[in-house]
């Protein structure tokens, strides 16, 4: 139960505590992203950008990626 949980919620503290702080986009999600059929990709809308731990980005996109527009401005993460 709850013991589990909290064990692994330190586990992953400690883990990221241990990561270099890197420059980080800070609202990364699909809207942010832009990509075409070819060679053009990027990002925008840097508003957030700051030190931060690499797997935040990566963590923020997955989580927010099956979200709509509306529920993610709501706050809905």
């Amino acid at each position: 139960g709850n013991s589990i949980n909290r064990e692994k919620i330190q586990e992953l503290r400690e883990f990221m505590e241990a990561q270099p702080l890197v420059l980080s986009h800070g609202d990364m999600h699909l809207g942010n992203l832009l990509y075409s059929p070819g060679d053009r990709k990027g990002l925008i809308d840097f508003e957030f950008s700051g030190y931060s731990y690499p797997a935040l980005d990566v963590a923020m996109l997955v989580m927010t990626s099956s979200m709509t527009t509306r529920t993610r401005r709501r706050g809905g993460c």
